[in-house]
């Protein structure tokens, strides 16, 4: 009635959040096609997005830019149908890489030299991952040397130089869809 309801509770609604939880680290770039990436990045299930500096991207967001960030994701969340808001952090210095991947038990990095789709043996992901993404002019010498010798994996998304925002929901998609895809397709026998 007007003052007062009954509410009989169903099953536990689902979460649609991936099983492969990723990281996505990104360089901080204009707050306008940051803002795409952030939501465009939750819809297909990053469980967060950290926004970094290096050598070629050094630029700081307001605390305006990161409080619409995190509007957006909260509406692509609900577009999505998901029920986790990903952290939406940064900028973190570059140096902050370990410590924010630390117990992360697979990394990947795009790289121009990698080779395309080398992800690796999907059976040894672990139950998480982190995607490196590097900003437009490439990683420097030094950068690619330190996650490289920090046990990154290069990988490549093929002969085409992407924007940021469209390598980073690339291979998102390439670890979080194709992942979802290969495990919901029905075991198909050989017909001899």
């Amino acid at each position: 009635d007007r003052s007062s309801a009954r509410v009989t509770l169903g099953e536990p609604a689902p979460t649609h959040e991936p099983s492969f939880r990723l990281d996505l680290l990104v360089p901080t770039f204009r707050p306008e096609r940051a803002s795409w990436l952030v939501e465009k990045a939750t819809e297909i299930g990053v469980s967060a997005i950290r926004f970094l500096n290096s050598a070629r991207a050094p630029r700081h967001f307001g605390d305006a830019s990161i409080e619409r960030f995190g509007r957006l994701a909260a509406a692509a969340v609900e577009q999505s149908h998901r029920s986790l808001l990903p952290a939406i952090t940064g900028p973190h210095d570059w140096q902050e890489i370990g410590p924010l991947t630390l117990g992360v038990e697979s990394r990947w990095f795009l790289d121009t030299r990698g080779a395309p789709g080398d992800w690796g043996d999907q059976d040894q992901f672990g139950a998480g991952g982190a995607l490196l993404v590097g900003p437009e002019g490439g990683w420097t010498p030094e950068e690619r040397r330190e996650v490289l010798d920090a046990g990154w994996r290069p990988v490549g998304l093929g002969p085409r130089i992407l924007r940021i925002e469209s390598a980073a929901l690339a291979g998102a998609a390439m670890l979080l869809l194709g992942r979802e895809e290969a495990s919901a397709l029905p075991q198909i026998e050989k017909l001899t």
